[in-house]
């Protein structure tokens, strides 16, 4: 017989309930980690990316941005990225911390481009105890998500380069509880697919559709009981464009629009349906009213000055979760390969306490979490592919 688990951090429970109501609305999926954005800049524009997919959070929001010939990945790109979580409760054991590489062959532009991250979330430190509440052991709690990912186009066969899909398989493993059991009982693990498509019209104007974590349910100790995979569909709308005079890079602007919404049934039987059926389940048992009341809503415009310089402004609004989130955000580049991106939440009690009252919202504690939460990347772009031009990287 495994031992008992008896104490749980205050981290991992503290962050474990106010997920369920942040993240994922009504808390019905596992492995958080499946749904936590990264990226400075995106995040500084209110948690976006799945029609804009031009940066290094590309395969986290759609795998078909990869399939868009982009110069910050021809030679290569390494990126990481670093936020604490929930910094109003205090506790310094909770963080997120991404790795990711992307890279597109230069000698044959039809392969498109490929890309990894590595998506991890430290939860702090558990006690482990027997039944009569000695200890046996401490053991860290934390998630993790490995992703490749490949976005490509059909520009051979249809003569069409505004079109680009994309595919991401993640392999994620959710150690809640290590060392719970004998046979590794306390960790869940596990395979996702996300599918995605980017439409890019000569306008300015992008389109962009992804499904996130379709994949079979997750257990921890018995696979009696298991739990749904946070299964998510985006849609996008966005602008994009750069503005010369005389060969100088005198502006870009970029907006977006996204709309996501999590589709999942946990039946609590311990065997919820597979997410192909609880994805037309969810959208079934309840009235149009609440299903529009479960999109989570996400607006943001970055400003740059002269290709080196940028400003981003967003915001996201969660009805559900009672999530409503202004985000800043600021970036500097330097040669065209160097970018510093930083951003942060303000989301501050004051302000959420007669927005609530307005709305006739009961305050929950999961909103007002995250304020002040900041968000920090650095990312080397065009990796061996220096050159005397870089020195004046703001023209044309």
């Amino acid at each position: 017989m495994y031992p008992v688990y008896k104490k749980i951090s205050l981290a991992v429970a503290l962050f474990s309930l106010i997920c369920s109501n942040v993240f994922a609305g009504v808390g019905e999926s596992a492995v958080i980690t499946l749904i936590f954005p990264y990226g400075a800049r995106s995040c500084g524009m209110g948690e976006v990316g799945t029609a804009l997919a031009d940066d290094e959070s590309a395969l986290y929001f759609n795998p078909a941005g990869l399939g868009i010939r982009n110069p910050r990945w021809q030679w290569g790109s390494v990126s990481n990225f670093y936020e604490p979580l929930l910094p109003a409760l205090g506790i310094t054991d909770l963080w997120h911390t991404t790795a990711a590489g992307y890279i597109q062959p230069l000698s044959r532009s039809n392969l498109g481009g490929f890309g990894f991250y590595y998506n991890h979330i430290d939860m702090g430190e558990n006690v482990i105890t027997d039944p009569i509440g000695r200890q046996i052991t401490k053991t860290k709690s934390w998630e993790g998500v490995v992703a490749l990912g490949w976005g490509f186009n059909l520009a051979e066969l249809i003569g069409d380069t505004s079109r680009n899909y994309g595919i991401a398989i993640k392999h994620f493993t959710s150690a809640l509880a290590p060392g719970l059991g004998e046979n590794d009982e306390g960790v869940g693990r596990g395979l996702a697919f996300d599918i995605g498509l980017l439409r890019v019209f000569n306008n300015g104007l992008r389109f962009g559709f992804t499904m996130m974590n379709m994949g079979a349910n997750v257990f921890y100790v018995s696979r009696l009981q298991a739990d749904p995979l946070p299964f998510t569909v985006n849609c996008a709308l966005a602008y994009k464009k750069s503005f010369f005079k005389d060969n100088i890079r005198m502006v870009d602007l970029a907006a977006e629009l996204r709309l996501d919404k999590e589709l999942v049934i946990n039946n609590y039987s311990g065997n919820p349906d597979p997410f192909f059926k609880g994805m037309f389940k969810d959208l079934s048992n309840e009235s149009l009213s609440y299903e529009i009341q479960e999109i989570v809503y996400h607006a943001g415009v970055e400003v740059g000055i002269l290709n080196t310089v940028f400003y981003r402004q967003g915001f996201l609004f969660d009805y559900i979760g009672e999530r409503y989130e202004l985000t800043m955000g600021a970036g500097i580049r330097l040669f065209g390969h160097l970018d510093a991106d930083l951003s942060i939440i303000h989301s501050p009690e004051k302000f959420l306490k007669p927005l609530l009252r307005r709305m006739n919202r009961e305050k929950d504690g999961a909103t007002g979490v995250r304020h002040m939460q900041w968000r920090m990347n650095f990312v080397f772009t065009g990796i061996g592919n220096f050159k005397i031009k870089d020195l004046t990287w703001w023209e044309e």
